[in-house]
């Protein structure tokens, strides 16, 4: 499953029912909720400090007043392909999440005549780099390293 095609979204709806033992471990995790969030958001600070100089890339930005809890460390980047294919090669899994803008998915037909160009771009360009919350810094730091050596830069 390639990053290419994995997790392309084409339909909306499904089954959500939760399962005990997930209910059971939702509420167990909601009790860490703030410690896994306040790692995330270190790691990704982390990638902000190796990657800021790379023009090539851009990140989502927060409102002040905001807080992300960084489940997706979305950047947007006019070469995805290419780099998802280097990343891989290095053996960094990345994602691509909402390939699709709304108005062309097919539950909203009466709408995919319409142009919006900037969700449009945002779906071809954003893909998720790998983040978690125990994630290790050399693990980070690699994944930014093959980044830059992708774009030509130096550490």
């Amino acid at each position: 499953n390639s990053a290419s095609t994995r997790g392309l979204f084409h339909e909306a709806g499904g089954s959500r029912r939760m399962e005990e033992q997930d209910a059971v471990f939702g509420r167990i995790f909601l009790r860490h909720v703030d410690r896994f969030t306040g790692n995330k958001f270190k790691k990704a600070e982390r990638y902000f400090l190796h990657l800021k100089d790379t023009e090539a890339i851009r990140f989502q930005k927060v409102h002040p007043e905001g807080v992300h809890s960084y489940e997706r460390l979305a950047i947007f980047v006019d070469n995805r392909a290419s780099l998802i294919e280097h990343l891989e090669k290095n053996e960094i899994e990345t994602h691509i999440h909402y390939n699709i803008p709304l108005h062309k998915m097919k539950q909203f037909e009466e709408y995919n005549s319409l142009v919006i160009p900037i969700a449009e771009q945002l779906c071809r360009n954003i893909v998720s780099l790998p983040i978690y919350a125990n994630m290790p810094d050399e693990e980070i730091d690699f994944v930014c390293e093959k980044i830059k050596e992708f774009y030509g830069e130096k550490e």
